[in-house]
């Protein structure tokens, strides 16, 4: 019999992501922490620091069985699941973390459902019911609304809760 391993996202408790790393590696069990470097500042020195890239995250390549004794590891919380099961991550976002943790020295994070090009729709406050696109990256939260007959748009900031992709 064929048992099927995948890669699933699992969510730690504050600031354990390194603890369960080496608890699920000491396990013989194939884990994946994606780690990137940041210079921080004190008010005496300045000291390279290695932080997750996902803050509270990593990934295991794991069968039924390893998902379970991860489940009982200190620092676990919970699987990322999607629809009550835990969620397959793909080998191909796998790789893309890798190779982008591979070409590039300082690597940032965002929340991302919407991304510049979006078509949006706004359901909450004075615009709602308004459509428009996602023009700037979602700290500054730009939507643009057309209008259409002088073939120009106006460019509002949006709260990321009150807009959603169409």
């Amino acid at each position: 019999m064929v048992i099927k391993k995948n890669w699933y996202g699992i969510y730690t408790y504050a600031n354990t992501e390194k603890k369960l790393y080496d608890n699920i590696s000491n396990r013989h069990l194939e884990a994946f922490l994606p780690l990137t470097t940041e210079l921080r500042q004190w008010s005496d020195r300045k000291k390279k620091i290695t932080l997750p890239i996902f803050k509270s995250y990593l990934f295991a390549y794991v069968d039924i069985e390893g998902m379970h004794i991860i489940k009982t590891l200190a620092g676990f919380s919970h699987y990322i699941r999607f629809g009550g099961y835990p969620t397959i991550i793909s080998q191909y976002d796998i790789d893309l973390i890798k190779k982008i943790m591979e070409h590039y020295q300082y690597i940032n994070t965002a929340v991302s459902n919407l991304v510049v090009g979006d078509k949006v729709v706004i359901y909450r406050g004075i615009l709602a019911g308004y459509q428009g696109i996602l023009i700037k990256d979602q700290k500054s939260k730009k939507v643009a609304l057309s209008v259409a007959r002088l073939n120009q748009s106006l460019l509002v900031d949006v709260s990321e809760d009150n807009i959603i992709k169409i």
